[in-house]
């Protein structure tokens, strides 16, 4: 079964699907209410890359790190949403995943996380909205699910959301609270999961193409096992997959 973008717009009856959040939490439409966002630019293919120079926010510490108190983490140099950037395995389990290591970041005590939040490109449900885990874990060694260590999940429902024009801004950020401990010096795993859905049903997380660091797949039905660096696995065309998924983490950091 291949990777794909969108089930509308395949020959192929496999697709795409996935993304997470809280129905009762707080969400904001991307790129404002006239559907313009800031900074986007195209890249060879059409498709925004929504700013930032691909240098990876992992290579500087967030403000604030170091000195105990509030502290938000992100891989995502632009929380603009495009779409027809995120990709899935349609009608099956999908898994997506961002690596933090703290130490490299300079967080330097224990992180109390408190809310996750994510992007979602479109979300189909019928109306009943489609259930999805927010995960964290610590990772030691390479990313591997025999690597990770259970810290906390976050069982969500996501409301419908409408798919952005390919290229287009467009989708929804949502907020999820979780409540996890992550020591001094791990390395945090922020993972979405979700099971397979019906036909009829599509759940897409929210990227761009704003560079690195990378997005990570794993999706069984598509013979992906463990998780995949994003830019190593390909679509149903054919075409290596370049998505940088929009999650933020925010809590305190203790020292």
């Amino acid at each position: 079964m291949p990777i794909g973008r969108h089930l509308c717009a395949l020959a192929t009856p496999v697709s795409l699907a996935l993304a997470l959040t809280c129905a009762a939490c707080s969400n904001a439409s991307v790129g404002g209410s006239d559907g313009e966002g800031t900074g986007v630019r195209a890249d060879a293919a059409g498709i925004p890359d929504a700013g930032g120079d691909g240098s990876g926010p992992d290579a500087a510490a967030p403000d604030g790190a170091g000195g105990g108190g509030p502290l938000t983490l992100s891989q995502s140099n632009s929380l603009d949403i495009i779409g027809g950037v995120s990709v899935a395995c349609f009608e099956a389990i999908n898994s997506y995943y961002r690596v933090f290591d703290l130490n490299m970041i300079g967080v330097v005590g224990d992180l109390e996380v408190s809310k996750v939040t994510f992007g979602v490109e479109e979300c189909v449900s019928g109306g009943v909205g489609l259930p999805a885990t927010v995960v964290l874990s610590t990772l030691d060694g390479d990313l591997s699910l025999a690597n990770l260590t259970l810290l906390a999940s976050a069982d969500t429902v996501i409301p419908d959301v409408a798919l952005p024009p390919e290229g287009e801004l467009g989708g929804a950020l949502r907020e999820v609270p979780i409540a996890a401990t992550v020591p001094a010096g791990s390395v945090l795993v922020v993972e979405m999961t979700h099971r397979a859905f019906a036909a009829d049903q599509s759940l897409l997380i929210g990227s761009n193409r704003a560079g690195k660091p990378t997005t990570f797949l794993r999706a069984p039905a598509c013979d992906e096992n463990e998780p995949t660096p994003a830019e190593e696995i390909e679509d149903e065309d054919g075409t290596p997959v370049r998505m940088d998924w929009v999650v933020v983490v925010e809590g305190d950091e203790v020292l």
